[in-house]
């Protein structure tokens, strides 16, 4: 005689396979949820990431480079007046929270700067913070339809990098930009541009490290993202069953 097994392989564990079709796909979805919010709690309780008077979320750094233009010089300070230039990519230089990097150029170009794990919301105040490396100064910054040339603070904070160079501030708000209140956005372009055949040191232009938001929404974690695939395949596979 045939014994047909009354469990079932789940998990790790050995569970009763005796449950009806529509109560098993109840206990697979709440399974899953669980595993949704377990991904989103670990985001949200991640520690912060203070610079300066600054607190940032650990995702709330631009951590990829889109489109650029003209030629532009990456840069690492390891020690005082030492910092070579182009030993590493513009995506290196310009994302995470790191601000021992940063880029240059002699001649205009732009840079996209873009956030992937977080999307930046407009609320009251200052939204985004450019740090930017040497002596205070201007950077054009294009969000949306808009471009203004925003200023920066001398340093405040008492920042340096490695090379003994003064990390300053430019903050950004969104309403400058026509980003309604609440209103969303991925994607900041940097222009560090001044006439072409200029003296850069008669139209300087900032050498920005790290762009980073003060408000952001964090994207949903992996495993949240594999929480919500488990739950496709257990609603496809509760359909089939009912099917057959």
């Amino acid at each position: 005689m045939v014994m047909i097994s009354k469990y079932r392989y789940c998990g790790g564990v050995f569970k009763p396979h005796g449950l009806p079709g529509a109560a098993m796909f109840r206990k697979l979805i709440g399974a899953c949820v669980g595993l949704a919010m377990m991904g989103m709690a670990g985001t949200a309780n991640a520690v912060p990431i203070s610079i300066g008077s600054f607190t940032f979320d650990q995702t709330a750094f631009a951590d990829a480079v889109g489109t650029t233009t003209g030629t532009i010089t990456t840069f690492v300070t390891v020690a005082p007046a030492t910092f070579p230039t182009n030993t590493i990519s513009i995506d290196a230089a310009l994302t995470g929270s790191d601000l021992n990097s940063g880029v240059f150029c002699d001649e205009p170009c732009t840079i996209e700067l873009l956030f992937t794990d977080n999307t930046v919301v407009n609320r009251v105040g200052t939204d985004l913070i450019l740090f930017e490396q040497g002596t205070a100064e201007s950077t054009l910054v294009t969000i949306g339809e808009i471009e203004l040339l925003i200023s920066s603070s001398a340093n405040l904070d008492g920042l340096e990098d490695l090379s003994g160079a003064l990390i300053n501030i430019s903050e950004i708000e969104l309403d400058d930009f026509g980003i309604a209140s609440g209103g969303l956005i991925s994607s900041v372009i940097i222009d560090l541009n001044f006439p072409i055949g200029a003296d850069p040191d008669t139209f300087p232009s900032s050498d920005p490290l790290v762009l980073a938001a003060l408000n952001s929404i964090p994207e949903p974690s992996t495993l949240a993202l594999f929480a919500t695939g488990l739950a496709l395949l257990a609603f496809l596979g509760w359909r089939r069953r009912g099917a057959a």
